[in-house]
C-alpha cells in the first residue's frame, strides 16, 4: 500500500537519525495488530531495543517469530535478543528453529555448539523443543491462481508416490511448495519421498518444518522418530516417539515403537519423570547445558501464551531427559 510505503520511509529516516521514539511510533502503525510484515515487526523490535525497552522489544521479537514461523530472520532475531538478555536456553530453542528453516546456516549451528549442543542427541532434542512453541494456526487461504498452479504438481506427486517413483515425487512436492509454502501435509509427504530415497537427514528437515507450523500435531513426531531410528540415533528416536505419545496418548503404532526401546513403558513417563538413570560421566555437562526451560511470560507475547499445559509438560520432560542420557 502507498500509505505503508510512506510510513516505512518515515520510520527508516527516524531510525537513521536516532529518533527512536518516532521510529517506534511509525513501526507500530505499520505493524498494527497483526504483524503482517515480518521485516516491519523486526524493525519495531530493533527500535524498542535501541530505546532500552527490553521488555517490549522481547515481546515484539517473540510475536514476530510466532506469527512468521517460516521467516528465518524472525527466528534468528528472537534468538539473538534472548542471548543478549542472558536467556541461553530460550535462545537455543530459537536458534534451533532458525536451523530447521535453513540447515545451511553455519553461524547458527556454531551458536548452538557454543551453547553446548555439540552431540547428535542434544541437537535432536533441542529440535524437538523448537517445534513445540506456539499454538496451531489456521492455514492461510490459497488463491485460486496458486491453487490451479499447484494442482497439477500435486496430482503428479501423488501419482509418482503410488508408483514408487520417489525422485519424481520429491520434485513434484517441491513444486507444490513453491506455489503454496507452509503446507504441513505436503511437507510430510515430501519427507516421505526423501526417506524412501534414503535421504534421511533431508527428510528430518521437512518433518521438523511441519512441527513449526502445527506444534500440537503428533504425526510429524512419529515420522521424525522413524527417520532417527533409521539413522540409528535410538535415544533421539525414543524422545520423538514420547513427544508424539504425550500429544496423543493411545496410538498403537507409537506404543509399539516405544516398547521396542522401553519394554517397561507404562504410558505416564512424561508426567512421572520416569527416565533412565543418569550417566555420571556426562551428567555435569548436561546439567550445565540443559536447564529447565522457563516459560516466557504471557505479557511478553501480547495476547499469545507461549505453551499450553500439554506442551509445558513435554518441555519439562525434554529439558530433564538430556540430563539423564548419554
Amino acid at each position: 500500500m502507498f500509505t505503508d510505503k510512506i510510513l516505512r520511509n518515515k520510520a527508516r529516516n527516524a531510525a537513521r537519525s536516532g529518533n527512536w521514539d518516532m521510529a517506534i511510533r511509525y513501526y507500530r502503525q505499520l505493524c498494527r495488530t497483526h504483524f503482517d510484515n515480518a521485516k516491519d515487526a523486526i524493525q519495531l523490535g530493533h527500535a524498542l531495543k535501541e530505546s532500552d525497552d527490553s521488555e517490549q522489544a522481547l515481546a515484539v521479537y517473540l510475536r514476530a517469530a510466532d506469527v512468521h514461523r517460516e521467516d528465518v530472520d524472525a527466528q534468528r532475531q528472537a534468538a539473538l535478543f534472548l542471548m543478549r538478555l542472558g536467556r541461553r536456553n530460550d535462545a537455543a530453542v530459537y536458534f534451533a528453529r532458525t536451523l530447521i528453516l535453513d540447515s545451511r546456516l553455519d553461524d547458527i549451528r556454531a551458536q548452538l555448539q557454543g551453547l553446548g549442543f555439540t552431540d547428535p542427541l542434544a541437537l535432536d532434542v533441542i529440535m524437538l523443543k523448537a517445534g513445540l512453541i506456539g499454538s496451531d494456526r489456521l492455514l492461510k487461504p490459497i488463491s485460486p491462481i496458486r491453487r490451479f498452479l499447484m494442482g497439477a504438481a500435486l496430482k503428479q506427486a501423488r501419482a509418482s508416490s503410488k508408483q514408487n517413483k520417489w525422485s519424481n515425487a520429491e520434485s513434484s512436492y517441491r513444486a507444490v511448495l513453491k506455489h503454496a509454502s507452509g503446507q504441513p501435509r505436503v511437507l510430510i509427504q515430501l519427507g516421505h519421498a526423501l526417506r524412501e530415497q534414503g535421504k534421511l537427514e533431508e527428510a528430518l528437515i521437512e518433518y521438523r518444518r511441519a512441527t513449526l507450523l502445527f506444534p500440537r500435531d503428533p504425526d510429524p513426531y512419529v515420522h521424525i522418530g522413524h527417520a532417527l531410528k533409521q539413522l540409528e540415533r535410538r535415544d533421539s528416536a525414543l524422545e520423538a516417539y514420547l513427544v508424539s505419545w504425550r500429544l496423543r496418548p493411545g496410538q498403537p503404532e507409537v506404543l509399539r515403537e516405544i516398547h521396542a526401546f522401553r519394554s517397561d513403558f507404562s504410558g505416564d513417563v512424561l508426567d512421572s519423570g520416569n527416565v533412565s538413570p543418569p550417566d555420571q560421566g556426562n551428567l555435569e555437562v548436561r546439567q550445565l547445558v540443559i536447564e529447565r526451560v522457563e516459560r516466557i511470560e504471557r505479557s511478553q507475547l501480547a495476547e499469545e501464551s507461549w505453551l499450553d499445559h500439554r506442551q509445558k509438560v513435554i518441555f519439562k520432560y525434554l529439558s530433564g531427559s538430556l540430563a539423564y542420557k548419554e
